[in-house]
């Protein structure tokens, strides 16, 4: 019984030795067939990484796409940008010439257009100057009368023909202009001729002119030159007076 006894011992030992041993080996339970094996672990996980490698991969790929497109989209933008910069800078560049280009305000649809301040075309007055004859004292040889009252611009020119009779040289003719009467003289251009020679007199003024006023060109000198030409009296607008 004694030699059963201790066998019996021994061996129960050597049972729980190796019932542990193949525990511990077993798996993530350390209970012998209990839950997966270590094996059947490892194939799981690998199992697990590939399906979560390719999970990876695909996501990659779809970061990728959506980086590409946000790159796209990116340089869009910026290019939408500099358009809508360039847009600001062309609305305030064009603002600002319409505002120039309105009228006396300066400010668009502000007060009076220029087309409304100022007439589309300028009241000219004008006569024309027949071939005249300069000989004898001051006379009128054209003259217009103005309509309203303003500044004007008063100019006139005259062509003289050589002197007659033939050979007479140095001839002189004093072309005056005059406004409201022949005393009343604004200025004065004198012209020579000579037989072989054409010379035109002529001259401007600028100036106020009242409404009904007469404006004369006179000529005289001491000779028989003749000459012909033209009087022109053009009406100013200005701020105060536009029409």
């Amino acid at each position: 019984m004694t030699y059963m006894a201790g066998s019996s011992g021994a061996l129960w030992g050597q049972v729980q030795t190796w019932q542990g041993r193949a525990n511990n080996a077993w798996g993530s339970s350390r209970v012998w067939n209990t839950g997966s094996s270590f094996e059947q672990d490892l194939a799981n996980t690998n199992s697990s990484y590939a399906t979560l490698q390719a999970q990876y991969n695909t996501l990659q790929t779809q970061y990728n796409t959506l980086l590409g497109q946000y790159n796209s989209l990116n340089s869009a933008y910026g290019t939408l940008q500099g358009q809508y910069n360039q847009a600001v800078s062309d609305r305030d560049t064009w603002h600002s010439r319409a505002d120039q280009a309105w009228g006396p305000s300066r400010i668009w649809s502000s007060g009076a257009s220029w087309e409304s301040a100022y007439p589309p075309s300028l009241t000219v007055y004008s006569a024309g100057v027949p071939a005249t004859d300069c000989s004898g004292g001051d006379h009128q040889i054209a003259a217009v009368t103005v309509g309203k009252s303003g500044q004007y611009h008063v100019a006139f020119w005259v062509a003289l023909n050589p002197a007659s009779p033939s050979g007479a040289n140095n001839q002189w003719c004093n072309l005056k202009v005059n406004v409201g009467g022949v005393g009343q003289v604004i200025f004065i251009s004198t012209a020579l001729s000579g037989v072989s020679l054409i010379s035109r007199g002529g001259a401007y003024w600028t100036g106020f002119i009242s409404a009904g006023q007469t404006v004369q060109l006179t000529a005289g000198n001491n000779g028989v030159s003749t000459g012909e030409g033209g009087l022109s009296v053009a009406f100013i607008p200005t701020p105060a007076n536009p029409n």
